[in-house]
């Protein structure tokens, strides 16, 4: 693990370097065309052979077996104009990486190299997912569409957090792929019900989790839609 970490420093200027070509180059929505070429161009040089997903979505594989692990990052950008000043600010005009994705793009490209480094010491498949259309709500609903689920036995995703040291990684529940089997919760007999997980509380708190999340999803998708009218 050690020697892994300091490989993922090593890439760390090669990392920077990505996230700051995509974000001079920010795209909207489903549609990607020099996002996806760039991602296609840098998993074919690692030695990959990439996939389409949809329009714009772009798969690849690392490593052999049966069971498939699917890491996930998002690529594209919201209407924002951007007025940082940075030297690598957004050159379009009216949009803007302003929540992250050029980063998610970038470190799933580091991660792909990482890989493909230690490919033959895998056990198992890793499926490396770029996806588009995050930020309109569409992306996952067309990339499933086109079969990017079909193998995936657990799936995890690229996020960032603000507050978080450099380096630190968490860990997050997603709604939309998380199937809470309550039967499966620990049970007690009577006499030592001290070390019973109640099974009613643990239904209530996913109920409660889902109903916040969709309620989320809808507001996002309000304030995409007040953003979109504001930039036209």
């Amino acid at each position: 693990m050690k020697e892994l970490l300091e490989r993922a420093k090593e890439l760390n200027p090669e990392i920077i370097n990505h996230r700051r070509h995509l974000h001079q180059n920010p795209e909207l929505g489903l549609h990607l065309p020099k996002t996806a070429a760039y991602v296609w161009e840098k998993l074919a040089e690692m030695g990959y052979q990439p996939q389409k997903v949809g329009d714009s979505g772009i798969a690849a594989i690392a490593g052999q077996g049966e069971k498939t692990f699917l890491i996930r990052g998002d690529m594209d950008a919201l209407p924002i104009q951007e007025d940082t000043g940075l030297p690598f600010c957004s050159n379009v005009d009216g949009c803007m990486h302003a929540c992250g994705h050029d980063c998610h793009t970038a470190m799933l490209l580091g991660a792909a190299k990482l890989l493909k480094e230690r490919e033959a010491s895998l056990k198992g498949r890793v499926k490396i997912f770029f996806q588009p259309g995050e930020e309109i709500l569409d992306g996952a609903k067309t990339s499933i569409e086109a079969g990017v689920l079909e193998n995936p036995d657990l799936i995890s995703r690229t996020v960032l957090a603000k507050g978080l040291d450099s380096g630190t990684a968490f860990e997050i529940l997603s709604i939309d792929i998380a199937d809470v089997d309550i039967g499966r919760n620990i049970g007690a007999h009577l006499q030592i019900q001290q070390a019973e997980a109640d099974k009613q509380i643990a239904q209530a708190k996913a109920e409660e989790r889902r109903a916040t999340a969709i309620a989320m999803e809808q507001e996002m998708k309000a304030e995409v839609e007040r953003m979109k009218a504001k930039v036209v």
